[in-house]
């Protein structure tokens, strides 16, 4: 199937998107595929995996709304932004240690 002619991830579930994605790994995974038919597949890999980001942030925004009564806050739109304040952001990964060795750059 092309992946021109496949529905707008946007528009898919998120079960239906992760499933797609998990598919299409599979199938780059297994090797076979054109050079072609393989960028085609990366760009729809990226475009699910925005989909499926980007609805895990809206399904986020809405537990935080949740109130005290378990009752969802009606959600602006602007409060979905992914520039929100609210958003929190990975930490940055840890320097790697430095070498155990004493040789610093000696090739052998």
């Amino acid at each position: 199937m092309s992946v021109k002619a496949l529905k707008d991830p946007e528009k898919l579930s998120y079960e239906e998107a992760m499933s797609e994605l998990e598919s299409l790994v599979g199938r780059m995974e297994q090797g076979g595929l054109t050079l072609e038919e393989s960028v085609d597949s990366y760009a729809r890999g990226i475009a699910l995996t925005k989909a499926c980001r980007a609805k895990l942030d809206r399904a986020e925004e809405r537990i935080r709304k949740l109130d005290e009564e378990g009752k969802l806050s009606p959600v602006k739109a602007s409060d979905l932004r992914p520039d929100s304040a609210s958003r929190t952001e990975p930490a940055a990964a840890a320097a790697p240690a430095a070498p155990a060795d004493d040789f610093g750059d000696v090739p052998f």
